[in-house]
């Protein structure tokens, strides 16, 4: 099992913490665990980038400094099933309960099973050749050229 932490917006972290303490308190010990799974989108990347499943609450007070935008805090464990970029085109005809493409959802937006099932089929089938951790380089210089920005603003 791998377990990696994913990360949201306080408002997103909230909203998952509640969701994940809701099935956790729902589940019975006869019954079997209600997974969680989220459906990754990189902001104007055109594309999903994986699906995880949440396997524990977010942890409020962790913090690291890696990101730029001060509205992320917070950390929650997820065990990544499958990572690799689907373009939007292919999930586009999937509707939400609301009337919108799943590719216009928003941060932590909640789907419906069918919906999510949908989804997880194309994931499974569809074949890739490239990955969000093909793009880590590019993350990484863009993010110190951010950062070094951010300093010389400060500096001056």
């Amino acid at each position: 099992m791998h377990i990696r932490t994913g990360i949201s917006t306080n408002r997103g972290n909230r909203k998952l913490n509640d969701v994940f303490r809701e099935t956790q308190d729902d589940t019975t010990e006869a019954d079997s665990v209600c997974p969680i799974f989220l459906f990754f989108s990189v902001n104007w990347s055109g594309q999903f980038v994986g699906v995880a499943e949440m396997i524990g609450r977010v942890d409020f007070v962790k913090t690291l400094n890696f990101w730029l935008i001060e509205d992320w805090n917070g950390f929650f464990p997820v065990k990544w099933h499958i990572i690799k970029d689907i373009p939007n085109r292919q999930l586009s005809h999937i509707i939400t309960e609301s009337s919108e493409p799943v590719t216009r959802t928003r941060d932590m937006q909640e789907i419906g099973l069918q919906q999510g099932l949908e989804m997880l089929n194309i994931f499974k089938n569809y074949t890739v050749m490239t990955s969000m951790l093909d793009d880590f380089n590019f993350y990484k210089k863009r993010e110190q050229s951010l950062r070094a920005k951010r300093n010389s603003v400060r500096a001056t």
